[in-house]
């Protein structure tokens, strides 16, 4: 999702779902929900749903806006991971957008979740950090950018885990991607040079075009 003026809103060519066309039209202001927190906090979050309700669900009641905006999503979305898109690193964190993963389909114990990822984060963390490098050479995106902002020292009890700051779901550390990512990363056309390199090497590849300056 890309940050414009007001709210953040997805661009056609960076979503999977064409079949859902209607969800490119969803708004989510910035520090809102786990994409308005990824993106604001430079912070990656998730969240899951226990049947019909998000865990986040006081806050969507509390807002016809954005209950108006979340009812547009899919009935069948079970989860999300919202990873901040990296402009910079050093000497401040700025984000440029968020990679969203949505999870359809059968339901996950949130005790499970953490578990889940524990390999996939990593993954996601590298395809964002590659997208910002990106728009650092072609600013494709045609978005905002936002420097991080300290999170809420207060967050409600079921928020909690957005505040998390474990090294795995860190970007600012660009850790090491599975051997898998790297692979199918070597397979696009233009990136056929990973494919002579290991998952380390690419890490450090990416932190070194992020923390370049401006």
């Amino acid at each position: 999702m890309i940050q414009k003026p007001f709210h953040m809103n997805m661009e056609w060519h960076s979503s999977d779902d064409k079949n859902f066309s209607h969800e490119l039209t969803i708004k989510i202001p910035p520090g809102q929900l786990s994409t308005g927190r990824a993106y604001s906090y430079f912070m990656p979050t998730y969240s899951i749903k226990d049947g019909d309700k998000w865990l986040y669900q006081d806050e969507i009641e509390e807002n016809e806006a954005i209950k108006a905006e979340v009812a547009k999503t899919r009935d069948d979305l079970k989860w999300i991971v919202s990873m901040p898109i990296p402009l910079s690193l050093t000497p401040y964190r700025i984000s440029c957008g968020v990679l969203n993963i949505d999870c359809f389909g059968p339901e996950i114990e949130e005790n499970n979740l953490h578990h889940e990822l524990t390999e996939l984060i990593k993954d996601i963390a590298a395809a964002a950090s590659l997208i910002g490098v990106m728009q650092r050479s072609t600013g494709f995106l045609n978005g905002h950018m936002k420097i991080a902002e300290p999170p809420p020292k207060e967050l409600p009890e079921n928020l909690k885990k957005f505040a998390e700051s474990g090294s795995a779901f860190d970007p600012s550390n660009v850790a090491p991607p599975s051997e898998a990512f790297v692979q199918l990363l070597s397979e696009i056309d233009g990136f056929e040079v990973f494919g002579e390199t290991t998952p380390r090497n690419v890490s450090a590849f990416l932190k070194s075009q992020l923390t370049l300056s401006a």
